[in-house]
């Protein structure tokens, strides 16, 4: 929202823009009988793209969420 707004008040108005991040599933688990008594293990690491399309466009979002997804990136569009 913060990037929309600045880009209308320059009169900007771009197809669309892409930004990803990376997010992970992560778990805890204690044993009071080894050397390190808390453990962390991360199941899952994925990266995020998320869509913003200046004109609502079906065809385009699912061609570029079927493309990423065949490479484990989740899409998310952007409203």
């Amino acid at each position: 929202l913060i990037l929309k707004g600045i880009l209308k008040k320059k009169n900007l108005s771009p197809n669309i823009i892409l930004f990803s991040s990376y997010f992970a599933t992560s778990h805890f688990s204690s044993n009071p009988t080894t050397q390190h008594p808390l453990t962390v293990t991360t199941k899952t690491v994925k990266k995020r793209v998320y869509i913003y399309l200046s004109k609502p466009n079906d065809v385009l979002f699912n061609a570029l969420r079927n493309a990423l997804e065949k490479v484990n990136v989740q899409v998310v569009l952007f409203d």
